[in-house]
């Protein structure tokens, strides 16, 4: 759940599982969940204020070995191999802008190699998505020379590719000590229909992308990191530094990323001084959509669609402390943190002006916040509430990025802000409530 950013919303959701299906201990699982935005700044009725709706369904069959047609040394000792064949649907809705339909079936091998290292590898990953942006705002876009963003979501294409995740030390982190913790992982796809594509030659579509099932495939690559380290000072204290990096890169049959594989930064587990995916990229400025009528409209249409990159740092730390040992049956706990990153586009594009990574820039593009927060440990789960607040930031110039300086005499500032923003709304503070510590 978040609130205080303009758009308030809540996510319900129901797993059920069988855990011995076949008698062998096979876990089945059947997901749902529903999620709804709600549009805090509009005065209509209640259901007309809603702002995007989410539903995802999903079925996970896990069988505990590895479910493969030849012999394969034994590597159970370190604990129980696992298959997964999965399928899932996903269908969502943004009022007035934009609407996405997402299937996705894989099959996955996860195994223990040792008690800190972790291998997941997805050798198959088939994915068909259409994204179609509606007829008014995608023609509006047109008008504008914003082509990128059409390109982006008002298509529809096919994907085969794989996945392989490394992880060390996940099984230290319950535990208060000193340790190094890492996850890689590398998202590739394409490879095998561009090597097939050389033998019987796909058709190619209007736009001169080649095809499978009349639907054009995706190429490219995208790989993230996630590094920590954890320092224990005895009792309940602990300091977690963390960075965050990625990269993914359209190539081959593709020349865009698609929006579900760009990154965007910001949100509870990012940097929270900002909403998830109202970061950035780079010093990219929504003023420059315009202050007239239309351009509020365009504004308010491009919400979660026009703040994404190819490139993604963020960075944490975070130290964590007991406040009290028992409080309505919870252990509740302190956090004080700093926060920083952006993401960027690869270019320059008239969509994103200032919105291109530049080594020379780097310290001026990058975004800061500072904040505390709660966190309700009840053992089997933690309830955590953060808030953050924004100390520096990169759509600004020179020393007007460090609008910390504002926090205290912020009228003024907030309404300038929304004379050349509108309808966005300037938050010092950004709340978020979670279930699970960020990281």
């Amino acid at each position: 759940y978040t609130f205080n950013s303009g758009r308030n919303g809540f996510n319900i959701g129901n797993t059920y599982t069988n855990r011995n299906l076949f008698g062998g201990a096979e876990l089945l699982e059947v997901k749902a969940k529903y999620g709804v935005l709600f549009d805090a700044t509009s005065d209509r009725k209640i259901l007309d204020r809603v702002f995007s709706r989410d539903l995802q369904l999903g079925i996970n069959l896990i069988l505990p070995k590895l479910l493969v047609p030849f012999r394969i040394p034994d590597i159970g000792r370190n604990g129980m191999p696992h298959t997964t064949i999965s399928s899932s649907m996903q269908s969502f809705d943004q009022r007035s802008a934009f609407r996405s339909r997402v299937f996705i079936n894989s099959i996955t091998y996860d195994w223990v190699e040792t008690k800190s290292k972790l291998h997941s590898y997805t050798p198959i990953n088939i994915e068909f998505r259409k994204g179609v942006l509606d007829p008014v705002f995608r023609d509006s876009l047109l008008q504008r020379g914003f082509g990128l963003y059409v390109k982006t979501n008002d298509r529809r294409f096919f994907n085969l590719g794989s996945q392989y995740a490394f992880t060390y030390n996940a099984n230290r982190l319950d535990n208060y000590n000193n340790f190094l913790f890492f996850r890689g992982a590398v998202d590739l796809a394409g490879n095998s229909l561009g090597i097939l594509d050389k033998l019987i030659k796909f058709k190619r579509d209007a736009d001169g992308f080649r095809t499978i099932f009349g639907l054009p495939y995706q190429q490219y690559v995208k790989t993230e990191l996630d590094i920590r380290y954890y320092r224990y000072f005895g009792g309940d204290k602990q300091l977690v530094a963390r960075l965050n990096p990625g990269v993914g890169l359209a190539h081959g049959n593709s020349d865009l990323l698609t929006f579900e594989k760009n990154f965007f930064a910001g949100g509870s587990s990012g940097v929270r001084a900002w909403q998830a995916r109202t970061l950035g990229p780079g010093n990219y400025n929504r003023a420059v959509l315009g202050t007239d009528g239309k351009a509020d409209t365009l504004r308010a249409n491009l919400r979660n669609l026009d703040q994404l990159g190819e490139y993604k740092l963020e960075g944490n730390l975070e130290y964590r402390f007991k406040i009290v040992n028992s409080f309505m049956g919870a252990k509740v706990k302190g956090a004080t943190f700093a926060d920083f990153g952006n993401i960027w586009r690869r270019k320059a594009s008239i969509e994103n002006p200032g919105g291109e990574f530049k080594f020379n820039q780097f310290f001026n593009q990058l975004a800061v916040g500072v904040g505390a927060g709660l966190r309700f440990d009840l053992n089997y789960f933690v309830f955590r509430l953060d808030a953050g607040i924004k100390v520096k930031d990169p759509q600004f110039n020179g020393s007007d990025q460090y609008v910390i300086k504002y926090l205290f005499n912020k009228t003024e500032f907030k309404d300038n802000y929304a004379s050349t923003h509108r309808p966005d709304v300037y938050r010092f503070v950004q709340y978020n409530f979670g279930i699970g510590m960020p990281f």
